[in-house]
């Protein structure tokens, strides 16, 4: 599909190397600039590109928080929907998370 309208990807990057990750993450800003919607699913904050907009987080098939995505990823809600406590950095648009206490 060239051209596709719509794309729902569950954990596309799941053992792709930093390389591979980063080329297929372009494709998809690519793809999302020329009008294509994109649902993402990962456990890995860091490839939600700038042009996903929102998030929705899960845990135990229960909705922790909805929204905006610089929004609902703060500390707190993902700290939650994870177990275990991270802060959430920012870089060029995109999330990092950074485990602040050993589990």
């Amino acid at each position: 599909m060239s051209n596709p309208d719509m794309l729902i990807l569950d954990e596309p990057c799941s053992g792709l190397d930093i390389l591979s990750r980063e080329q297929f993450l372009n494709s998809l800003e690519k793809a999302a600039s020329s009008g294509c919607h994109i649902v993402y699913v990962t456990h890995h904050i860091e490839e939600l590109v700038k042009e996903i907009s929102h998030v929705l987080l899960l845990k135990d098939g229960e909705i922790v928080a909805a929204g905006p995505k610089a929004e609902v990823l703060q500390d707190e809600l993902v700290t939650e929907t994870f177990n275990v406590s991270v802060s959430v950095n920012w870089s060029q648009d995109r999330p990092y998370l950074t485990v602040t206490e050993q589990v």
